[in-house]
């Protein structure tokens, strides 16, 4: 489990909200989808090291931005496989998120 004080830089949160959006489009966007391969691309790199729960979201961005590279996207089973691999790293990390908040909450401190 991640340290509940690691902290969490601005790219860590723009590519996490990035890849979010990506798991989350419920339409079908060709432009949308390479915007957001586009931002996971340059944030993935810039990600925490001191965060294990960002790092695991990086690393499944990644991969799942490869295969789409490589002409692989939604619908074939190699996409499916890397977002499923996303999916589970980003709720992991929202548990995570979730535990900080709460904590904060009830220590009557401004959730950031």
């Amino acid at each position: 489990m991640a340290d509940m004080n690691a902290p969490m830089s601005a790219a860590d949160h723009v590519l996490c909200n990035a890849a979010l959006a990506l798991v989350l489009q419920l339409v079908e966007d060709h432009a949308e989808r390479a915007m957001l391969l586009d931002v996971l691309a340059t944030e993935a790199s810039k990600a925490s090291a001191l965060n294990h729960m960002v790092e695991d979201v990086a690393i499944a961005a990644e991969d799942l931005r490869t295969i789409g590279l490589h002409g692989r996207g939604p619908g074939s089973p190699e996409w499916a496989s890397a977002r499923h691999q996303l999916q589970r790293a980003l709720q992991r990390w929202a548990m995570w998120r979730l535990g900080v908040a709460l904590d904060r909450v009830r220590a009557g401190k401004a959730v950031a």
